[in-house]
């Protein structure tokens, strides 16, 4: 998940069980009523449908208390390779916020501009899957072999160093 939190606050006046049903629970990450007071945090891209829901609830007077970027990264480093050994990827958490960046590719023959960059995506498409959403990478192709068979084994390599790498971490 990547993006920014938004924490807000507002008073409510009205019946607790119609606000608990009302409130659009995909889109409220952590909700709290003490007294007549309310606190909130949602995603941002939800912030404008969140504010309206809520104001036609009851809730009024609803500030923004804090706004915070958010993201994904990995627990450690990691490196992972295919079973096949055809190619080689290692991870790197960052928390810069730049996104999934490649650090270096290497391969040890001539391989068309098109293929590698098609792996890159495909590597890219696989970190995005697993909610990886800020990490540097490197990748080592080894082995000359088909396209389906590096496509394969870019998912096998880079799940593997999502393993070893101890998973994936909240950042903020």
């Amino acid at each position: 998940m990547k993006g920014h939190k938004i924490a807000l606050g507002g008073s409510f006046s009205g019946d607790t069980t119609e606000l608990f049903r009302g409130i659009p629970h995909d889109d409220v990450l952590q909700f709290c009523l003490v007294g007549r007071e309310v606190t909130l945090q949602i995603k941002s891209e939800k912030l404008d449908s969140v504010v309206d829901k809520l104001k036609h609830l009851g809730v009024n007077n609803l500030n923004i208390l804090e706004w915070r970027k958010m993201g994904t990264t990995i627990a450690q480093s990691g490196q992972g390779q295919d079973e096949k050994n055809i190619l080689n990827i290692s991870l790197i958490p960052t928390t810069m916020g730049d996104g999934l960046r490649p650090l270096s590719v290497t391969q040890r023959f001539q391989m068309e501009r098109k293929h590698y960059i098609e792996l890159l995506a495909h590597l890219e498409v696989t970190l995005q899957d697993a909610g990886v959403s800020d990490v540097l990478y490197v990748m080592q192709v080894e082995k000359e072999v088909n396209r389906n068979q590096y496509l394969d084994a870019v998912k096998d390599a880079t799940l593997n160093a999502l393993f070893n790498a101890g998973g994936v971490i909240g950042i903020e």
